[in-house]
């Protein structure tokens, strides 16, 4: 089984949303619907030329090719769109043009396979897809670990018999996941809002406050700042992610005026760069993991969600 990002975008008319329509066939869908108005093609080799003479190519869409060749029954599609995620469990019919619907080109779907719908919560959503279905591309797979494609698997089978379905938090379960589960995996089923929330909390365990006002993206050098009974102001950065880069220490410097100190996270795996500098902490992945396993209740309902559900 293969995980993909995927999009439904194509360049319909003004009222004809093609996710809506896709949505209601219970099928997932790219456009390229040009070429077929005159001409229902009788099979996918006829409408590879239709396609070439209509857009003046010598081959294909690569997303088309995808659509029907690279993606296999069984596949998880997941999707992002107003708001909601989506996972979508690929079938084997495929369809194109008028086999769609009549009114293909008025939603510029040229070709869907079908597929199981399930609306998932998005604290159920682990990180590496939060992340993975902001990626540009239509169509583009998703590299997960064991333990999150063990999620999907769970989620899927749950949600698809009842979509009310909401697990139950097993304490003990999320411990015992943390003892098991390697430190790429673990960071893997968490969203960059979970991390940002274990470091917050982690840092109001040993004394700092949180001050809510700064918890804003519009001041993108940190995360949010914090201050202790000391009159101390710390100024958190957190990078987590797929990708996360690098920090380098010396980069935060000219933030070190009067009482503040500077806490720093990265989930690279080689997360500091350069000299490390008096009043600038540069957090571990293990402490923060050693964190969780002493605190396992003062972890976010998200977090708690994702961990007991590795248990089933």
């Amino acid at each position: 089984m293969q995980t993909w990002k995927f999009s439904i975008k194509p360049d319909s008319d003004e009222g004809f949303d093609p996710f809506l329509k896709c949505k209601a066939l219970g099928m997932v869908g790219i456009g390229w619907s040009h070429g077929y108005e005159e001409k229902q093609p009788k099979d996918f080799e006829e409408a590879k030329e239709l396609i070439k003479k209509e857009w003046d190519t010598s081959d294909i869409p690569k997303q088309i090719y995808k659509l029907f060749d690279e993606i296999k029954p069984g596949d998880h599609l997941w999707m992002q769109k107003y708001g909601h995620y989506y996972l979508c469990i690929a079938g084997k019919k495929k369809y194109i043009a008028r086999e769609i619907c009549e009114d293909f080109r008025r939603y510029d779907l040229g070709h869907t396979i079908e597929a199981t719908w399930i609306e998932v919560p998005d604290d159920l959503v682990c990180g590496s897809i939060q992340r993975g279905t902001i990626a540009q591309r239509m169509i583009q797979r998703i590299n997960l670990s064991e333990a999150e494609v063990r999620l999907n698997r769970h989620i899927a089978a749950n949600l698809s018999t009842n979509p009310s379905w909401l697990p139950s938090i097993d304490i003990e379960a999320v411990g015992s996941v943390l003892d098991t589960t390697d430190q790429k995996s673990l960071f893997g089923l968490l969203s960059p809002d979970d991390v940002e929330d274990i470091v917050a909390s982690k840092l109001q365990t040993e004394g700092w406050v949180l001050i809510k006002s700064t918890c804003f993206r519009s001041k993108p050098q940190f995360e949010f700042s914090m201050i202790n009974s000391d009159g101390e102001t710390g100024l958190v950065q957190v990078k987590s992610g797929r990708w996360p880069s690098p920090l380098n220490p010396a980069d935060y410097e000219e933030y070190l005026r009067g009482n503040n100190k500077i806490f720093l996270f990265s989930a690279h795996p080689e997360p500091y760069q350069g000299e490390r500098t008096e009043n600038i902490i540069c957090l571990a992945k293990s402490e923060l993991i050693e964190w969780m396993k002493k605190h396992s209740n003062l972890l976010t309902p998200t977090v708690k969600l994702k961990l007991s559900l590795q248990n089933g």
